[in-house]
């Protein structure tokens, strides 16, 4: 038997039992701070991130699709309203969600 069937058939038999396992609507409740606009955002916010004492940089890169420099830096400003020190920065890239592996220079310029 070729392996990818092993790999495939393992994968498939863990995704049935995580559908009977899990409700996606528990989910749901934490969720909802992070909807734009929700009222419960800053709240929130205070209280995952407000005990974080360390300084922190966020890196938005142009083309990443998985996260997006938008998001990246809506995030950014968030944990900076509930009291952390944070900064955003934005790569230039063709890379996407890899600049930080193929642009480890460029980053690391970013950074400093």
């Amino acid at each position: 038997m070729p392996a990818g069937s092993i790999v495939g058939g393992y994968l498939d038999y863990q995704g049935r039992r995580f559908v009977d396992r899990f409700d996606a609507n528990a989910y749901l409740p934490f969720c909802e701070p992070w909807k734009p606009g929700s009222a419960a955002r800053p709240r929130f916010a205070q209280e995952a991130f407000g005990g974080i004492r360390a300084r922190l940089n966020f890196v938005g890169i142009s083309s990443d699709w998985l996260f997006p420099p938008a998001s990246v830096r809506e995030f950014a400003y968030t944990i900076r309203a509930a009291g952390v020190q944070a900064e955003y920065r934005e790569m230039d890239s063709d890379h996407g969600h890899d600049a930080f592996l193929a642009e480890q220079a460029a980053l690391a310029s970013l950074l400093a």
